[in-house]
């Protein structure tokens, strides 16, 4: 017999299809960041350095159009921490107009934007201060929120505030074998090192104490909420989720 054919399914009109990506594994050369400076130490737990990426700080435009031509309505990247703050307290201007001038591509394009303000790298000073294990973490986060949201939030139409904060809290991490634990503490203090520091702290690497990262990083995701909203009221601001469905694939599946 033969198969019944599907009935073609109406999804809602403002639903969302989309893609997303990271700026650090997409934009390339985001040499001021904590993942950049792990990267080319010695020894170091990343197998390659991420150097060039998929360029994207300079093709965004054709990405916009990839996205476009997917038959895909909206696209979710990340505004990037070190590139806009490289210094503490030292914003860059030509940065924050680099990603204007992606969101009013999107408009030109009929694109709906989702804006990441953390998609878990940050700058290499933040990870030499202890990273989110700084009391002052949630400060300069929501510092750097600020000024970002001050500059582009009126051209955005979704932001995020964390990339995917929930598998780092809970029992989403496997163990790691004791070779990778200790490959992992020598990168932080090689690390630390070399930005002239006593300590290493990357935005989701190596985390010790997981109850006090996670008040952390929900007062960081409030702060920098309350900033971005004082820029622009009207603008949905949330987080994204981590939603895994890891299945056995047999009896002696790992």
């Amino acid at each position: 017999a033969m198969a019944k054919p599907l009935k073609p399914v109406r999804f809602p009109d403002k639903f969302l299809w989309g893609a997303a990506t990271s700026g650090h594994q997409t934009e390339g050369n985001n040499v001021n960041s904590d993942f950049w400076v792990a990267e080319h130490v010695k020894p170091t737990f990343f197998a390659e350095p991420s150097g060039d990426a998929t360029n994207s700080l300079e093709l965004w435009p054709r990405d916009l159009d990839l996205v476009k031509s997917l038959g895909l309505n909206s696209y979710r990247f990340g505004i990037e921490w070190s590139r806009i703050e490289p210094e503490p307290g030292q914003f860059s201007i030509a940065m924050l107009d680099h990603y204007k001038a992606m969101l009013e591509g999107f408009r030109a394009r009929g694109l709906t934007s989702m804006v990441t303000f953390s998609h878990w790298t940050a700058p290499r000073w933040f990870a030499g201060r202890g990273g989110w294990d700084n009391p002052d973490a949630v400060q300069l986060f929501a510092q750097f929120s600020d000024r970002a949201a001050r500059h582009v939030a009126p051209y955005m139409d979704y932001a995020v505030t964390l990339n995917e904060p929930n598998p780092l809290v809970g029992s989403f991490e496997p163990p790691r074998p004791e070779r990778i634990r200790k490959l992992l503490d020598d990168t932080m203090a090689a690390a630390a090192k070399a930005v002239g520091s006593d300590r290493f702290a990357m935005a989701n690497i190596g985390i010790k104490d997981a109850d006090a990262y996670n008040r952390r990083l929900l007062e960081a995701h409030r702060a920098a909420k309350a900033a971005i909203k004082a820029a622009r009221s009207t603008l949905p601001v949330g987080v994204t989720l981590a939603m895994p469905d890891d299945q056995e694939a047999g009896p002696n599946s790992v």
